[in-house]
């Protein structure tokens, strides 16, 4: 297994001396309200580092973000690793529970934060899932409910720092190794508990200079994210890479079809990232084709099965890739499902689901992967319980191998993906479950062509009780994530729940249910 040799350290200061001495008046991140060159994102990030390192913070310290798409993001990414220290981007999507979760969870000892979000004051936001923010007395955060959390920042721009120098900076950057903990990327996990991955400045920095190369990117793109920086789609595939070769990261706060668009064009945008049912929008607004931009006049449609890639948060995006011409060439019949190649640097095993034995080629079992850009580990979970001991990572998929060829064939867990999004069962059946007329609740995916899984629930009623469907909707929304709340939920009596012969609900016939229910639901549901 090879990875990608550097001229430079594979850490994030060395990447941010890399791009700045060679790409400084460029633009590095352009919004639709704010730009950024690489100069200007190192000078950024550099006075915030100096206000972190003046507040305490050092190497390994973890420090929590809850940023939108943009320049804030990216200079507070920048600031803390270039000091050592861990970042945590959130979701934006969370509501204040599952931010107050994930904070607890990863041990968060500073937020940092708008004042504003998508419009709104998002004071009040973090103010609800801090409980004791709003009357906290002068000095550190003393909370029980957030242990480890001792402040908030809702302003990047400080003079806090101004006593720190340059010397001592550099210093600090110096001792950051490829080795050191750089970001933990928190994903839906198949518990209702938060998932945090844990990956290395080196694993993050190589594998982002592999993208760029596979992907062929320069300094010449103009490189629209479709995707959320906060996950791995968003700053490991798109991102890092961008930094790498000097191209300009083009966003907004969050993917709206007109106004990416509008970005678009006014910047000329030569290459386009995202999941299918976040570009997909953007790429068939009926204004798209006569807007003379390049990153568009590719075929956006082709005819037939094709190569595909296949990745994960565990794997810093894709581990298996196709190039544009192979993907232009249609498989042949009976190879559907073609993942494209292995990767230099990972190495996949299929092995039996159980027992976890190798299989031969051309066998169906697990997807296993392991190699230098698999996750170091999960927040508090030991290694044993993530690894086999030969140190591979079961996926969670399913699949065979022709040489280095990849097939999936589905999932082996009921983990939901929809529109790019990943969502644990467990989770939105506990929020289900905590309403009082809610006896039972469960939580499959049934497929869905726009959003490759619909999440649906079917609820067993509390004794007495007769919940109204869209009630229960619109109360878990206001625990969840959007993207979690069902889209369908189907009412039954306890004795339609269908079991089996071992005394447990029976998924796949419950998995059918919903999916019937989905079928008959009005178009416009």
């Amino acid at each position: 297994m090879r990875e990608p040799e550097l001229d430079y350290p594979a850490t994030i200061p060395g990447l941010l001396r890399h791009m700045t001495g060679r790409f400084a008046d460029r633009d590095c991140v352009v919004t639709d309200v704010d730009r950024l060159t690489y100069r200007e994102v190192d000078e950024r990030s550099r006075a915030l580092a100096k206000r972190l390192l003046a507040h305490g913070a050092g190497k390994g310290a973890h420090i929590g973000g809850h940023f939108p798409y943009g320049t804030d993001w990216i200079v507070s990414w920048l600031a803390v690793t270039r000091i050592g220290a861990v970042y945590m981007p959130f979701s934006t999507a969370f509501k204040p529970g599952e931010l107050r979760k994930a904070l607890r969870h990863g041990d968060v000892a500073l937020l940092l934060a708008p004042r504003s979000l998508f419009g709104s004051d998002h004071r009040g936001f973090v103010t609800d899932a801090v409980p004791g923010l709003a009357d906290r007395a002068p000095g550190p955060l003393h909370l029980a409910e957030l242990p480890y959390l001792r402040d908030v920042w809702f302003d990047l721009d400080d003079s806090a720092g101004a006593d720190i120098s340059d010397e001592l900076l550099d210093a600090v950057e110096s001792e950051v190794s490829p080795a050191d903990v750089a970001i933990t990327i928190y994903t839906s996990g198949t518990t209702s508990e938060p998932k945090g991955v844990l990956h290395t400045h080196g694993a993050l920095v190589r594998k982002g200079a592999q993208l760029a190369a596979l992907q062929a990117w320069t300094a010449d793109d103009r490189i629209f994210c479709g995707m959320p920086f906060f996950w791995v789609g968003g700053v490991g595939m798109t991102v890092v890479p961008s930094l790498h070769v000097g191209a300009a990261l083009l966003c907004i706060d969050r993917t709206e079809p007109i106004r990416s668009l509008d970005l678009m064009q006014r910047e000329a945008a030569t290459k386009l990232t995202g999941w299918p049912g976040v570009i997909g929008p953007i790429t068939t607004d009926p204004t798209a084709a006569d807007r003379g931009i390049p990153a568009l006049h590719r075929p956006l449609s082709l005819v037939g099965a094709r190569h595909s890639s296949l990745g994960m948060t565990e794997t810093i995006a894709s581990y298996t890739y196709a190039t544009p011409e192979q993907q232009a060439v249609p498989l042949p019949e009976g190879h559907t499902g073609s993942m494209g190649w292995i990767i230099d640097g990972a190495e996949v095993r299929i092995a039996d689901p159980d027992t976890l034995e190798p299989l031969a080629d051309g066998e169906e079992g697990a997807i296993l992967v392991r190699g230098y850009f698999v996750m170091q580990g999960m927040v508090k979970r030991e290694r044993e319980d993530v690894f086999t001991p030969d140190g591979f990572y079961n996926t969670g998929d399913k699949g065979y191998l022709l040489g280095d060829n990849l097939y999936l064939k589905g999932r082996l867990t009921e983990m939901i993906k929809t529109s790019g999004n990943n969502v644990a069962p467990p989770e939105v059946e506990a929020v289900l479950r905590s309403f009082p007329e809610v006896k039972d609740a469960h939580v499959l995916g049934v497929p869905d062509a726009e959003r490759g899984e619909l999440v649906a629930a079917l609820v067993i009623p509390a004794d007495g009780a007769d919940p109204d469907p869209d009630d229960l909707r619109e109360r878990a929304r206001a625990e969840l994530s959007n993207f979690k709340v069902p889209r369908v939920v189907v009412l039954a009596r306890e004795d339609e729940l269908p079991w089996l012969a071992t005394g447990k609900p029976d998924r796949l016939a419950i998995r059918a249910m919903l999916a019937d229910a989905v079928a008959r639901r009005p178009a416009s549901g």
